[in-house]
């Protein structure tokens, strides 16, 4: 397979993921979280279902660790992932110096949430790499406080060059707490950016 959905099957094989992260918080090791497949009904709160997760976060907040999501043109979708994420408090890393490290991880070019690196929440990260000969896309979900957020990173995503595959709309296929946009990026990665009534705030909000 082209792209590692989380980066744990090299950290079981290393033992922590890259640290020498230019101009951007250091890639920790994680404990290895299940690949999700395209388009899953979405893990209702306290059901355990899908096999996501075996005991409820009660902290909330995470919803992502991090994604490699391989890439045909680094720095537009560098741009494009920036502008996207940008309404939900996302920013850019910097870059991952592969000739620094094991010979199979690839320069990787990263983006994160407000918590990453902070010290005082778990935060989420991607990283986008070259796409190889063979490689395929990714689906990935990005947490929204509410549909404002939602709204604001689907429009700013089309803005940005991507593909419309679904305008912000309750998902009633989901349930009626689900609010959702769906966009399709230059390289056939799917994006959802999602509301879940039910879900407390993942970061603090300015009053």
């Amino acid at each position: 397979m082209g792209l590692s959905v989380t980066m744990s099957l090299q950290a079981d094989l290393r033992g922590s993921h890259p640290t020498n992260v230019v101009n951007g918080a250091p890639e920790f090791g994680s404990r290895e979280r299940p690949k999700h497949p395209d388009r899953l009904p979405p893990v209702q709160a306290g059901n355990g279902q899908h096999g996501t997760r075996t005991q409820p976060n009660c902290q909330g907040g995470i919803v992502l660790d991090h994604i490699y999501i391989s890439v045909s043109d680094v720095p537009r979708s560098v741009a494009f992932y920036a502008a996207a994420l940008q309404p939900l408090g996302w920013r850019e890393l910097g870059s991952y110096d592969s000739s620094t490290g094991p010979a199979d991880v690839p320069d990787l070019y990263g983006l994160a949430d407000e918590a990453y690196g902070s010290g005082v929440a778990v935060g989420s990260s991607i990283w986008l790499r070259r796409r190889q000969p063979g490689e395929t896309g990714l689906y990935v979900g990005f947490v929204a406080d509410n549909e404002a957020e939602v709204n604001a990173a689907y429009a700013a995503a089309i803005e940005a060059g991507g593909t419309s595959e679904g305008e912000p709309a309750i998902r009633t296929y989901f349930g009626p707490n689900y609010y959702a946009a769906n966009i399709d990026d230059f390289d056939d990665n799917h994006l959802e950016i999602v509301h879940k009534t039910f879900n407390p705030p993942s970061r603090p909000h300015p009053q």
